[in-house]
């Protein structure tokens, strides 16, 4: 049971940081991109919330390893 909790939450922190990966492309490459406010704040919405996502993640990834150490502690 721990190895599979482990096995899923490693596959969500690569998940996590792929998207993080491309949410940080997006936000350097805003200035550059020639479209209007309005898309480009829907742009910079998107990144927000795909940010606000990975946190949410992250924190479950943190509540699997507790669940671990504390059924093998």
């Amino acid at each position: 049971m721990n190895l599979e909790i482990a096995d899923l939450a490693n596959r969500d922190l690569k998940n996590a940081t792929r998207i993080l990966y491309y949410t940080c492309r997006v936000l350097q490459n805003i200035p550059t991109l020639h479209v209007s406010a309005e898309d480009r704040a829907a742009i910079y919405q998107s990144a927000k919330l795909a940010i606000q996502s990975v946190r949410i993640v992250l924190a479950n990834i943190a509540e699997q390893l507790a669940a671990i150490d504390t059924n093998e502690g």
